[in-house]
């Protein structure tokens, strides 16, 4: 399960308003959920927090995506681990790559029941293990370079070498890397 910092989530909700993000570790019986509405307005939702209506975030929260379910065909696409969730399976599904599921699916049900259960389930895909937060320089090659076209200092980040190879192959007579 990914994790993003609570700044990291924000910026992800301002590019795309149907993410919801769910706090971690949720604190029993608390499930704070953050999104934003048509208005592009953050909404902190917290539920079952002993009568409390109203709940504050903090900067050092981690979050989680909230999964949305999925077609049954982007499931299949995703080449991931796939669960289904439907009134006639078990409350507490777990992940199977697509052939287990369907052979658990064909096995336990006729094929009524089946189709039933492919057309109108649930479906989720199991995200990477991966962490991410707004600080993870990790991912990225920073350079510090003097454009001699305009004698500023300035900053670049790329997210691979081959990336970064290639701008400075470009770039290579106008630039002073570290200089």
């Amino acid at each position: 399960m990914k994790k993003y910092s609570t700044l990291k989530a924000l910026s992800m909700l301002d590019k795309d308003k149907k993410l919801k993000f769910e706090i971690i570790p949720k604190k029993d019986p608390c499930t704070q959920t953050i999104s934003t509405n048509e208005f592009r307005e953050i909404v902190i939702d917290c539920k079952g927090c002993y009568g409390q209506d109203k709940c504050g975030i903090n900067f050092n929260d981690m979050w989680t995506l909230a999964q949305q379910p999925v077609s049954f065909m982007e499931a299949v696409k995703s080449k991931k681990k796939i669960r289904v969730e439907h009134p006639r399976l078990c409350k507490t599904p777990k992940y199977y790559w697509l052939g287990e599921l369907m052979h658990e699916l064909s096995t336990n049900h006729i094929d009524n029941i089946l189709a039933d259960i492919i057309l109108e389930g649930k479906w989720y895909i199991k995200e990477d293990e991966e962490e991410t937060t707004c600080t993870d320089k990790t991912k990225f090659i920073e350079i510090n370079y003097k454009d001699l076209r305009d004698n500023e200092r300035h900053t670049k980040y790329f997210s691979t070498y081959g990336e970064y190879e290639e701008w400075h192959k470009a770039n290579w007579n106008d630039v002073v890397i570290n200089g």
